[in-house]
């Protein structure tokens, strides 16, 4: 007969073992290790176990559903984190949900609109409700709430970055990521690592003097004098926010540039240590000077009939055929609508802008041959080393020590822009919203 397995042996053993781990055990709680290890566990468990199917189940569901503004970049920037979710998590975990939340709430400092963040979805009841409930909801719930505020912040960075309505950067390219440049799944993967998560992503938007000075003062008007017995004017804070967008459209990121802006009336040659200004002749209404980029490659000085028709022109490249240069009819830079021309540009005290172009250039020797061509009669072309960023742009207000300048819309271009930043697809409509406000 076959003799019985002995099995007292074996549960001493185990009994010795459960006194050891039982030991093991106590010294670990009194000295507060355990709970370390048990948060660490829990915290692996509803970060990197079971939300992972259940963040590309949502994503699919959002885009068959057309939820998503930037399907594609949402989609990267899990794909990166292993289809973690990177802002629903128990309380004791550091997120910066709560700093995505404030700067969603906060977008119309930076002249954007709230409507286009799901607003309706993102809600700070169902965030506590998440972050301090978590056993109340599912992880579906939870996988939702995550990529919409993913999207919401890729949908932010890109606006405040590129603008809402670039012509150049639309919603579709920028999605797809096949440029260079801000690439917001990245820069958002990039902010999610920093300490101060709210001043990194507010470091994407344009470094523009007129830019800065604009989102201080729509700061000023919509954040800090709210609720001092400070009347907000809805239509400055809209003529902001319109060009605002404008100069988020600008390439230029130099410090060394020229810049015309039409409704000014003004061009401007930065350098580092200072800002020089001349005024200029704009086209018509009827023939518009168009907003575009491109440098400044040479001085081109051209002989002429007389004095007066001795021309001087700042040659670069444009589809359009637009020039800048001097011209006879002095008497317009006085007016104050130098709306006059035929599209051109003229600059008054053209020669002196061509001599601080050449210095600029270390062609300093130069200088005195455009005087000398102009008296003689003579054509002359003055190749620049390094050709000079050249931007025309169409800003109708600007902030100047502390005041808001409104500039004259010429071309009547504000309303349209305005309706479209602010979603809005009739003039009377967005007329009505204004005087309510």
């Amino acid at each position: 007969m076959q003799k019985p397995i002995k099995i007292i042996p074996v549960l001493k053993l185990g009994l010795k073992v459960s006194v050891i781990i039982g030991v093991i055990f106590f010294f670990l709680q009194m000295s507060g290790e355990v709970k370390a290890v048990v948060s660490h566990l829990k915290t692996k468990s509803v970060l990197s176990v079971e939300p992972d199917s259940s963040v590309s189940s949502a994503i699919k569901i959002a885009k068959n559903a057309g939820s998503l503004l930037f399907p594609l970049s949402v989609e990267r920037f899990y794909a990166k984190n292993g289809n973690k979710l990177v802002w629903i998590a128990p309380e004791k975990i550091k997120t910066h949900n709560w700093d995505a939340m404030l700067l969603l709430d906060c977008v119309i400092q930076y002249g954007l609109v709230p409507a286009d963040y799901h607003p309706t979805e993102l809600t700070y009841n169902q965030l506590h409700l998440l972050v301090e409930h978590p056993e109340k909801v599912t992880n579906r719930q939870q996988a939702a709430y995550d990529i919409l505020l993913t999207d919401a912040m890729i949908t932010l960075i890109n606006n405040l970055h590129f603008g809402k309505l670039n012509v150049n950067y639309p919603p579709e390219k920028l999605d797809a990521g096949n440029f260079e440049g801000c690439h917001a799944d990245i820069e958002l993967a990039n902010a999610l690592n920093q300490q101060d998560f709210i001043r990194t992503v507010e470091s994407l938007q344009p470094k523009t003097k007129a830019y800065t000075n604009l989102q201080y003062h729509m700061h000023l008007l919509t954040g800090v004098y709210t609720g001092d017995n400070y009347e907000l004017s809805e239509t400055d804070v809209k003529k902001m926010a319109i060009n605002m967008e404008r100069l988020r459209w600008a390439v230029n990121d130099q410090e060394i540039y020229v810049a015309v802006n039409i409704p000014s009336f003004t061009l401007e040659f930065h350098r580092p240590d200072m800002v020089y200004q001349f005024r200029i002749l704009a086209g018509k209404p009827v023939t518009p000077t168009p907003s575009f980029a491109s440098a400044i490659g040479s001085i081109q000085v051209s002989k002429g009939w007389n004095t007066s028709s001795r021309r001087i022109y700042f040659t670069f490249y444009n589809r359009e055929g637009i020039y800048l240069g001097n011209t006879p009819d002095q008497l317009s830079f006085r007016k104050e609508d130098r709306a006059v021309s035929n599209g051109t540009l003229n600059v008054e005290q053209a020669q002196k802008l061509a001599g601080l172009l050449l210095t600029n250039d270390g062609n300093l020797k130069s200088v005195p041959l455009i005087t000398k061509a102009l008296k003689k009669n003579e054509s002359q072309t003055f190749i620049l080393k390094k050709k000079i960023p050249f931007e025309v742009t169409y800003i109708t207000c600007a902030v100047d020590e502390g005041t808001l300048v409104i500039y004259n819309d010429i071309y009547q271009l504000d309303q349209n822009l305005e309706m479209k930043l602010y979603n809005v697809t009739n003039s009377l409509a967005l007329d009505l919203n204004t005087k309510n406000k």
